[in-house]
């Protein structure tokens, strides 16, 4: 009897952390729509002020202070919409990320939108228990094809979190890159698996230069990079890098190059 009762507690406690979990990444969610909302509302101004977290970051073109750079940008009918796609969040439900398809409608509502591309946005828990933007950056690209896929959450369970990820290529640079990363690049839909896979093993990275930030198993790190393509050529712009810890290593779930010119 007491060999069940103790199962059943563990049981429990397992279903009731993963069902918090579910809530946490939820309502993370549901604070993204509402961001999105405050848009169409309001003015993608006011959205960004109300939802963005005093000490957020954004990039003009490099990381400055999110709310700075809202508060001095005039008001405008231009439209930015957007809906995530793809969503998660920390073991300890307090550190998340949304992204999605974007879209910019420079006449409003009413207009046609001229601008597309895919936004990443870092959340974190604030004191008072809501979830506040604490980083966005996003990409460009042509206008997709079809309708907005639906949301999706990655797989949760033990057997997915002790994968070893996609076979490292010679020179080991995709070595800590996981079978469901999503590759984000300027003129370019995102890419995940082989295609993702081929496309940091054509990429040199000639210099780096930023900070990571990690909290209950996932990690978020960005900053300045050089990169070079198809030439030897080196290229300057802003990267980020979501990693979450499986199996007993970090492994790269996202990974975004956006382009700056100076």
């Amino acid at each position: 009897m007491k060999i069940l009762t103790v199962i059943a507690v563990v049981v429990f406690a397992s279903v009731s952390a993963f069902s918090q979990k579910m809530t946490d990444l939820e309502k993370l969610v549901d604070t993204e729509r509402a961001f999105a909302r405050a848009a169409a509302e309001k003015s993608t101004k006011e959205a960004f002020l109300e939802f963005l977290a005093d000490d957020s970051i954004v990039f003009e073109p490099t990381a400055v202070n999110g709310i700075e750079v809202w508060k001095k940008r005039p008001p405008s009918v231009g439209l930015l919409s957007w809906e995530p796609v793809w969503a998660d969040i920390n073991a300890d439900g307090d550190l998340g990320y949304t992204t999605g398809p974007w879209q910019f409608w420079p006449k409003g509502k009413d207009g046609e939108p001229v601008a597309f591309g895919e936004y990443v946005t870092i959340w974190k828990k604030q004191k008072d228990g809501n979830f506040k933007a604490i980083l966005d950056i996003g990409i460009s690209h042509g206008k997709p094809e079809g309708s907005t896929p639906k949301l999706k959450f990655p797989v949760t369970d033990a057997k997915q979190d002790n994968k070893a990820g996609l076979t490292p290529g010679e020179d080991g640079t995709n070595k800590s890159l996981g079978d469901d990363v999503r590759i984000y690049r300027d003129g370019e839909f995102v890419l995940g698996g082989s295609d993702a896979l081929a496309r940091v093993n054509a990429e040199k990275r000639m210099a780096e230069e930023g900070e990571c930030k990690s909290e209950g198993g996932m990690q978020y790190c960005f900053g300045r990079i050089e990169s070079s393509f198809d030439s030897d050529k080196p290229i300057k712009g802003n990267f980020l890098r979501i990693l979450r810890y499986r199996g007993g290593k970090w492994q790269v779930v996202l990974d975004l190059f956006t382009a700056i010119s100076e």
